[in-house]
């Protein structure tokens, strides 16, 4: 985790996945690439399903709840 795009989203109304996709969209409009992966806080996870998403997900207690941190890819 070194570089990327930091995603704020505490609408609660809308599931994990929705809320990686979104940031996921945007990132793709913004940098023109698709990002291989995101971290995200354990506690966001329970619950949901990570099925269907064209990123993989991992979570650390570093990240803040309600946040997505978006890794550049090919960032070593």
């Amino acid at each position: 985790m070194k570089q990327g795009m930091l995603w704020y989203d505490n609408l609660s109304g809308k599931n994990l996945n929705e809320r990686i996709e979104q940031a996921v969209n945007y990132f793709k409009q913004k940098y023109g690439e698709k990002p291989e992966r995101c971290f995200v806080h354990p506690e966001m996870v329970i619950g949901q399903s990570e099925q269907d998403l064209s990123i993989k997900v991992v979570t650390d207690e570093k990240i803040l709840h309600n946040h997505i941190w978006i890794e550049f890819p090919h960032v070593e």
